[in-house]
C-alpha cells in the first residue's frame, strides 16, 4: 500500500497505491482520500472481487489482517503466500485472495445514480458475481443470468481483444477503468463502452460466439499528434530553406 510500485516491475498490475493521480471515480470506489489507505479496497470483499484483486501485499506495521476491523468472513478468503523480512523481523506478507475474473459475463443490471452506486456496491445487497451497477439502463435487453466463456486473445495497453461465448445477451464486464476515449467493436460493429460499477467498463454482447475489440482512440490525442507532425514539418522546411539559402550565397556572402 502507499505508493509502492515494486510489484509492477514483476508484471503485477496494482489496484491500489500505484499512482497518486488515479481517476476520481476509481478513488471513490476504493475509498482512498489523498494518500490515505484505500479503506473500501481493504475492508470490503465486494470491491476486491470486482477489481480482480488476487493478492494483498500487507505491510506488517498495519497489524495482521485478522487484527483489523474487517467484515466477518473476510480473512477466511486470505491465504498467506510469502513473507519478506527486514532486519530479522516480518516486514510484509503476500496473501492470495479468491477473486472474480478480469473479464466476465453478467446478466443482471442495477441502475443507480453515482451518489448511490458505491454505497450499494459496498453493501450485502450487491452480488458482485452476477450483478453490475450502471448509471443508466443498458442499451440491450437482458434476459437474466448468463452462462458462457470469456477468452483473452490480446491484452495490450491500448487495445484488447476477447472471444465471448454466451447463452443469451449479456454484458461483458472488464475490471479496467472506464474513460470516454475507450471504444469497442463486437464482431466488427461499433458497440458502446458503458461505465460499470462506478468506474469500470461493460460492453453489451449478443447470444452466441462473438469477438470483442476494445481500443483507445482519443480525438484530442490524435489532434495533438497532427499538430506535432505539422510543427515538425514546418521546422524541417525552415531548416532546409535556410541551408539552401546559405549555400546559394556562398561562404562570406550576405543577402542584400
Amino acid at each position: 500500500f502507499g505508493q509502492d510500485v515494486t510489484p509492477g516491475q514483476f508484471g503485477l498490475e496494482l489496484a491500489g497505491g500505484h499512482h497518486p493521480n488515479d481517476l476520481a471515480r476509481y478513488r471513490e470506489l476504493i475509498g482512498m482520500v489523498g494518500s490515505g489507505l484505500p479503506t473500501n479496497l481493504l475492508f470490503n470483499t465486494n470491491v476486491m472481487r470486482i477489481l480482480n484483486v488476487r493478492y494483498l501485499i500487507w505491510p506488517v506495521q498495519l497489524g495482521l489482517p485478522e487484527d483489523q476491523p474487517l467484515p466477518p468472513g473476510t480473512t477466511d478468503n486470505l491465504q498467506p503466500v510469502s513473507q519478506t523480512n527486514l532486519r530479522g523481523e516480518p516486514h510484509e506478507t503476500v496473501y492470495s485472495f479468491t477473486d472474480l475474473p478480469r473479464a466476465r459475463l453478467v446478466g443482471e443490471v442495477v441502475v443507480l445514480p453515482d451518489d448511490q452506486a458505491v454505497a450499494f456496491i459496498l453493501s450485502e445487497d450487491f452480488d458482485p458475481a452476477n450483478q453490475v451497477v450502471l448509471a443508466e439502463p443498458a442499451p440491450a435487453v437482458l434476459e437474466g443470468p448468463v452462462e458462457g466463456e470469456v477468452e483473452w486473445i490480446e491484452r495490450g495497453l491500448n487495445r484488447h481483444e476477447l472471444r465471448v461465448l454466451a447463452d443469451r445477451p449479456g454484458l461483458l464486464v472488464i475490471a479496467d477503468n472506464w474513460f470516454p476515449a475507450w471504444r469497442a467493436r463486437v464482431d466488427g460493429q461499433d458497440a458502446p463502452v458503458l461505465r460499470a460499477n462506478h468506474t469500470l467498463r461493460a460492453i453489451p454482447v449478443p447470444a452466441g460466439e462473438s469477438r470483442v475489440e476494445v481500443y483507445y482512440e482519443s480525438a484530442r490525442l490524435r489532434a495533438g499528434m497532427w499538430i506535432t507532425l505539422v510543427s515538425l514539418l514546418v521546422t524541417l522546411a525552415v531548416a532546409v530553406a535556410s541551408h539552401v539559402g546559405a549555400r546559394r550565397l556562398g561562404p562570406g556572402q550576405e543577402a542584400a
